[in-house]
C-alpha cells in the first residue's frame, strides 16, 4: 500500500509549488467585460483547461469562457 502512493506524493510535491507560483504571479482577464482578478491555487488546479486557458466564471459578470493568464 505504502509503495504505491510514494508516485502520487512525489507528483503533488513538485506539482503543488508550481500552482501556487502561478496564482500568485499571474491574473486573468474577462474577455466580455474587460475585469482582471486572480484565481486561488485550488481554481487553478482544479479548473478545466486546454492548453496554457483555464475555463473561468468571471467574478463581475459571471459569465464562463476560455480565459488566458497574464503575467503581473
Amino acid at each position: 500500500m505504502i509503495p504505491k502512493l510514494i508516485p502520487l506524493i512525489v507528483v503533488l510535491a513538485l506539482v503543488l509549488p508550481i500552482l501556487y507560483w502561478r496564482a500568485k504571479r499571474f491574473h486573468f482577464q474577462c474577455p466580455l467585460c474587460g475585469y482582471s482578478f486572480k484565481v486561488s491555487p485550488w481554481v487553478t488546479f482544479l479548473s478545466p483547461h486546454f492548453f496554457l486557458k483555464r475555463y473561468l466564471a468571471c467574478p463581475n459578470c459571471h459569465k464562463r469562457s476560455l480565459m488566458s493568464p497574464e503575467m503581473d
